[in-house]
């Protein structure tokens, strides 16, 4: 367990307090932009990276069929005890998935926290497993005083994401759609080229 999983393992518990707060924030967004994406009543989601679940059980309850994988052990626990539907899994060893399994794949709020090359690890896996489209939901460009500060001390590559990530997505996907869903945060949208069936 790498020590960014290990961070996230230890507080899931506290993020389970949040739940109930991230549901409302993901309702807001699901409910305007989920159809901006292209998504029917029934399409299927992958959530890599689900944490508790709020965004699994959100889609749930919008008409969708979901599912999550995360790294950290705990946070599984914490998914499965909220009801949704989720694995321990870890995109730096590949998903345990077929390719195109889901209509969609999301990430909330995981990219920026990831190392470059597991940063593209992460893109290059959903767009394996995904049919219509790749959702990262993520900052966009300069945040505040305190989110700069809290992504400091978790470690990760937020200043990398927010300087590059925009220019990487666009090299993973054959197209990429960037629709502002609230202060400096965007659903990043990666559209694929339409897979050819197998003759």
């Amino acid at each position: 367990m790498n020590s960014h999983v290990r961070l996230f393992h230890v507080i899931a518990g506290i993020y389970r307090w949040f739940f109930r707060s991230e549901q409302k924030m993901f309702r807001s967004v699901v409910a305007v932009q989920a159809g901006k994406a292209g998504a029917e009543p029934g399409d299927s989601f992958l959530d890599i990276g689900c944490g508790t679940g709020a965004l699994i059980s959100v889609l749930e309850e919008s008409g969708f069929q979901a599912q999550g994988v995360d790294a950290a052990p705990n946070m599984v626990r914490v998914a499965r005890r909220a009801g949704c539907a989720c694995i321990q899994a870890d995109i730096a060893t590949g998903l345990p998935y077929p390719d195109a399994s889901f209509d969609f794949v999301t990430a909330s709020f995981v990219a920026h926290g990831l190392g470059a090359d597991i940063r593209r690890r992460l893109y290059a896996e959903a767009r394996r497993v995904a049919r219509k489209a790749v959702i990262i939901h993520d900052y966009r460009g300069k945040q505040s005083f305190l989110t700069e500060l809290v992504e400091r001390l978790e470690g990760g590559d937020f200043f990398g994401f927010v300087s590059s990530g925009e220019a990487h997505m666009r090299q993973a996907f054959s197209s990429l759609d960037i629709i502002d869903i609230g202060h400096r945060k965007a659903w990043y949208i990666g559209r694929l080229t339409p897979r050819t069936p197998a003759a």
